[in-house]
C-alpha cells in the first residue's frame, strides 16, 4: 500500500505482513520507484496493481504462489502471465455467450446458488 505521495506504508510478501522495519529495509523510506507510472495508471511488467475488490481473488492467488515459490526456493516469481491467462480463459464474456468453461455454465445452470436477489425498493 502506498500513501498519496508514493511511500510504501504497508506491504506483504506472500502471506506475511511486513513489519515497518522490513518495509524500511526493503524500500528505504523513498518514493516507490514505479509510483509515477502507477499514479498515471500506466502498466509496466515489473509490477501488477490490484486496484479494486474485483482483484481480490487474483491478489490471494498471487500471495499463495509467492509463498509456494519461497517454500520451493524458487527465486523468480514468473507466475503472473499464467494466472492472467487463467482468468482470461475462464472469465471472458465470449465464454458466457458460448456457455463454455466451468464458471459461467455453472452460474447459468443454477443462478439461484450464485446470485442473491436484490430487495424490493419501495
Amino acid at each position: 500500500e502506498l500513501d498519496e505521495k508514493g511511500y510504501v506504508v504497508a506491504a506483504r510478501h506472500g502471506l506475511k505482513q511486513l513489519t515497518p522495519t522490513q518495509i524500511q529495509t526493503k524500500y528505504g523510506g523513498k518514493v516507490w520507484k514505479n509510483f509515477d507510472l502507477l499514479s498515471k495508471r500506466i502498466r509496466h511488467p515489473s509490477y501488477n496493481a490490484f486496484l479494486t475488490h474485483f482483484d481480490t481473488p487474483a491478489q490471494q492467488i498471487c500471495a499463495l504462489l509467492v509463498a509456494y515459490y519461497d517454500v520451493k526456493g524458487w527465486q523468480k516469481y514468473d507466475f503472473w502471465p499464467k494466472v492472467l491467462q487463467g482468468f482470461i480463459d475462464n472469465f471472458s464474456p465470449a465464454l458466457f455467450h458460448d456457455k463454455k468453461g466451468t464458471f459461467f455454465p455453472a452460474i447459468q445452470k443454477d443462478p439461484e446458488k450464485f446470485i442473491v436477489p436484490r430487495p424490493k425498493v419501495t
